[in-house]
């Protein structure tokens, strides 16, 4: 996505680099998808260890965002419920 970090990013363009000069993308003319997918023996015990950080990265960072989206909802119900017991309150000492 758009919202990738820099750092998931970097790891991208190695995983990419990295493939580009695999047998699987080299001499099977398979497309990076492909090799970045498969358990592939023609693709290096490098890009496999690039390909799970980068699948990490990606993971660690979808979950931060849900955890975060979510945080904020609460924090928006909370803000709310506050709001309605305060105003009920004082409606209640009004009269």
């Amino acid at each position: 996505g758009r919202n990738m970090s820099k750092s998931c990013k970097g790891l991208a363009m190695e995983l990419v680099k990295c493939l580009s000069e695999s047998d699987c993308v080299k001499v099977e003319k398979r497309p990076y998808r492909e090799c970045a997918g498969r358990m592939s023996p023609s693709i290096s015990s490098e890009c496999v260890g690039l390909r799970e950080t980068y699948f990490n990265c990606k993971r660690g960072q979808a979950c931060f965002l849900l955890f975060f989206s979510y945080a904020i909802w609460l924090s928006y119900l909370f803000f709310l419920f506050y709001i309605y017991i305060f105003y009920s309150k004082n409606a209640q000492y009004a009269c």
